[in-house]
């Protein structure tokens, strides 16, 4: 079974930032599916930009919608799409970067 869809977000171009609930980004392309139906709808940005997150899935207004399935299977993993998720921090110092001197316990020397 395919993840389910968690967070979306549309973005220029007609393609989604989908975040799914094993923590995947991906992005999706909808530009092959404008010209299908109902899915012509879509072209104007005031409709464009209504899609939601429906049971694990998206919609937008109108009850447009495509199946997570279809949104994981056909989605780009961000890093291969030219985009890199920021790093999460941790507790280290980066190289370079200089540690309060313990001698002056954090404070500025004086003068």
């Amino acid at each position: 079974m395919n993840p389910y869809v968690m967070q979306v977000r549309p973005l220029p171009d007609h393609l989604l930032e989908i975040v799914f609930d094993n923590g995947e980004v991906r992005v999706f392309d909808v530009k092959p599916f404008l010209d299908r139906g109902d899915f012509s709808r879509l072209k104007r940005d005031d409709v464009w930009r209504t899609v939601r997150v429906v049971a694990g899935s998206v919609e937008w207004d109108g009850g447009l919608d495509l199946s997570y399935d279809t949104l994981y299977l056909l989605g780009v993993p961000l890093p291969q799409m030219g985009f890199h998720p920021l790093p999460e921090p941790d507790d280290h110092p980066s190289p370079g970067v200089a540690e309060p001197s313990p001698g002056y316990g954090g404070k500025a020397r004086p003068d």
